[in-house]
């Protein structure tokens, strides 16, 4: 499964894959956008 068009400007990614016969977890892949909404700092 994977998906786009998060963040504001809509260059956000993610996927994951389905690794739960090999390593009996699944993985999630993020490409974060390039900014951040207003009030969603994650610093503190």
């Amino acid at each position: 499964m994977d998906g786009a068009g998060f963040g504001p400007d809509g260059d956000g990614h993610y996927a994951y894959l389905d690794t739960e016969d090999l390593i009996s977890t699944t993985l999630e892949l993020i490409e974060r956008p390039k900014r951040r909404p207003p009030g969603d700092d994650l610093s503190s």
